[in-house]
């Protein structure tokens, strides 16, 4: 996985993906599916979207205006296994 890992303690999940960390929490539900918000400690926040041909993956869309591109770049998330985890 290289730079992508994640980091569950208790209540708390966080990802690290080239040295910046983000604090992640489930915000709703789509489909019956749970989303997540990933928020920075810079105040960078971004919510998942799943793909509609592959529900068990998503992807990374900004919250804020001034943020256009992901940090993260390209990476595809999934919670098959009903934890989130980092994937290209």
């Amino acid at each position: 996985m290289g730079a992508y890992r994640v980091v569950v303690a208790g209540d708390v999940s966080k990802i690290v993906v080239g040295g910046r960390e983000f604090a992640v929490r489930v915000c709703g539900k789509f489909n019956g599916l749970p989303t997540y918000e990933l928020s920075g400690k810079r105040g960078a926040r971004y919510f998942t979207m799943r793909y509609a041909n592959r529900p068990d993956q998503m992807f990374l869309m900004s919250l804020g205006l001034s943020a256009r591109v992901s940090p993260l770049g390209d990476v595809v998330l999934n919670d098959r296994d009903g934890v989130l985890v980092v994937g290209r």
